[in-house]
């Protein structure tokens, strides 16, 4: 088979967005707990908005959760999918095919399509899934898939 498109970035930029977003909470959060422990240099008396301070270091903690482990846990395992995807499918199949890796389409937004595989007996788009247990699919209506369907039509085209 022939690999006429390698992986592109659309998971790993995602992936590095989150990670980004999350050290930026990290730090936030670091920087706020060390100004508020009594009997460290750095601990600036808050006064009355003590409770701001505590509110502020609990978001900013559930934000660190959210982005680094949730989400950028999730494009990594995207990522290793699509990769084990590609390996399968260059291994399988042969040179009468041509594979495509994450192509982006005009009309979508936010999304791509994770594999193209074109040959004698047909064009076939892939949906990758890094997940355990069964996933199956009537029409549009996912089960197993996750939170939104891959091919829900008012989120990905316009």
């Amino acid at each position: 088979m022939r690999l006429l498109k390698p992986c592109g970035d659309h998971l790993k930029k995602n992936a590095e967005k989150n990670l980004v977003m999350g050290t930026v909470c990290l730090t936030a959060f670091l920087v706020l707990f060390i100004t508020s422990v009594d009997g460290l240099p750095l601990y600036v008396d808050a006064g009355r908005y003590e409770t701001a301070r505590g509110i502020a270091l609990g978001l900013l903690i559930v934000s660190c959760y959210y982005f680094l482990f949730l989400q950028y846990g999730t494009y990594e395992k995207g990522i290793k999918g699509e990769r084990k995807v590609t390996k399968t499918l260059s291994t399988s199949l042969n040179n009468e095919f041509s594979l495509f890796d994450d192509v982006n389409l005009e009309n979508m937004k936010g999304g791509n399509i994770d594999h193209v595989v074109v040959g004698p007996t047909g064009i076939f788009a892939i949906e990758t899934k890094y997940r355990r247990g069964k996933i199956s699919y009537y029409g549009d209506d996912w089960e197993g898939a996750g939170r939104k369907s891959p091919s829900d039509k008012h989120e990905s085209m316009q």
